[in-house]
């Protein structure tokens, strides 16, 4: 698994069977360090949606929906393949919006609270979990 991601529920599930077929639909969320804002103007927030644009075309995955807050994000996306593309994608994502926001302000450092964390969306079950 690409260290970009963090898996936070596939514990316990790693044994049950045709769950890689499963493993298709996920929630990603990050947020800024210590809570602090990741965009802080309009314009951030159109690049951050470009950049999104240019990954999930690059590593064919299919945005469902997002929601960008000042300190934080939400992506619902479908994984086309069984490549871990999510994790490269998500990777490419953060690091290059990271680099610009730091050139843009004349910063440095981390912008995100650590890794991207990821949850699956399971169905064909009784409930969906996340």
């Amino acid at each position: 698994m690409n260290n970009n991601v963090r898996d936070e529920n596939l514990q316990g599930f790693q044994n049950l069977e045709g769950l890689d077929d499963m493993k298709s639909y996920f929630h990603l969320f990050n947020r800024g360090v210590n809570g602090a804002n990741i965009y802080y103007e309009k314009d951030n927030y159109i690049f951050f949606l470009d950049r999104l644009k240019k990954c999930k075309d690059k590593y064919d995955i299919s945005i469902l929906c997002y929601c960008l807050m000042p300190n934080h994000f939400h992506l619902f996306v479908k994984e086309s393949s069984n490549q871990d593309s999510i994790g490269y994608m998500i990777g490419d994502l953060t690091n290059s919006y990271t680099k610009a926001i730091n050139k843009k302000y004349n910063r440095t450092g981390v912008l995100f609270g650590g890794r991207t964390k990821k949850k699956i969306i399971l169905y064909g079950c009784s409930n969906i979990f996340c």
